[in-house]
């Protein structure tokens, strides 16, 4: 069972109640819904959803190709992967996706606006840029060879489609702007497991909760707020582990809202001082980064930021709000 509380820091507490041993766990009884934690580091769990295809949602970051290649395999017993979900098209999320394409073969599903940016060759190589600016992080697994390539077969789904898996499950597919323009999360019914990617937000190691409206800040909301109106029995992040119980999910949903609400605000009176986003997010990175609690690199995280300043100077500076 994963069970999240809300400590009065406004920081969550992870209980995954599973055994040291246990990398892969089933979110449904006929065990037909996995997902392989990242015991290593934590930050990279992934989800299967066996039926008469089986889907993969998301494929992590290129220097962990190898440890996932084992891992599905463990999970998978024999069986294959049919078609990889994507939620968007960020290089933490589609970094190994040619990697596991050659080993089974599937089609690749993400909005219009992910399979424009994935057939991009300019783009690609950012991604694998991205992906290379792991090293430091991976060391003991990176490997230079895994590169994001053009991938074979990729389709376009988009809102209200939905994508049978059986003959009495489905797969609902949402749009969900605001983390990026690409992005798309995934409802599992009748189970109803929310499968948000980062549209829900993050969480970071020491259990804060980070704001990622890279793409807009009142679409991040918004999304949200949709998302959290679902009422998921089970919200499975691309970055935490997941959660159960409508009281648990809804105080997150509004933790998360309130997050993004106060570096908001933040930005906003930085921006009044000073006019220049990587000024800004170099400024917080001094306050606010430290290796072990934050997940990736220095570097990343101050682009982070100078893109989430970059937002809130756009949507809000010459705009009354609140």
């Amino acid at each position: 069972m994963g069970l999240v509380s809300v400590e009065s820091g406004g920081k969550l507490c992870y209980k995954s109640g599973m055994t040291s041993q246990n990398k892969i766990e089933y979110l449904d009884e006929q065990q037909n819904v996995i997902v392989i934690h990242d015991k290593d580091r934590g930050t990279y769990p992934m989800y299967i959803l066996k039926g008469e295809k089986n889907y993969l949602v998301d494929c992590g970051i290129a220097p962990r190709a190898h440890t996932l290649k084992a891992d599905l395999k463990e999970a998978l017993q024999g069986e294959g992967i049919d078609v990889l979900l994507l939620t968007h098209s960020h290089f933490d999320h589609v970094g190994a996706a040619s990697f596991l394409q050659d080993i089974y073969g599937f089609q690749v599903y993400g909005s219009y606006e992910t399979v424009e940016m994935l057939s991009n060759e300019d783009l690609r190589e950012m991604i694998n840029h991205n992906n290379r600016g792991l090293q430091e992080l991976y060391e003991d697994v990176f490997d230079p060879s895994i590169q994001l390539e053009q991938l074979k077969d990729l389709q376009v789904i988009g809102q209200g489609d939905k994508l049978q898996l059986d003959s009495t499950r489905y797969i609902e597919v949402i749009a969900s702007p605001g983390h990026s323009s690409c992005a798309l999360s995934y409802l599992l019914q009748p189970h109803n497991i929310l499968f948000p990617g980062d549209s829900a937000g993050m969480i970071e190691k020491d259990g804060s909760y980070k704001p990622v409206f890279f793409g807009s800040f009142k679409q991040y909301q918004a999304t949200l707020n949709m998302l959290a109106g679902l009422h998921p029995h089970i919200l499975a992040p691309a970055h935490a582990h997941y959660i159960k119980g409508d009281e648990n999910i809804q105080a997150y949903f509004q933790k998360a809202g309130e997050a993004a609400l106060e570096l908001k605000d933040k930005m906003l009176a930085s921006l009044s001082r000073s006019q220049d986003p990587m000024a800004i997010a170099q400024d917080l990175a001094e306050k606010e980064f430290f290796p072990g609690t934050v997940m990736g690199t220095r570097d990343a995280h101050i682009m982070n930021l100078r893109a989430l300043a970059m937002v809130v100077k756009r949507e809000f500076l010459t705009t009354t709000y609140r």
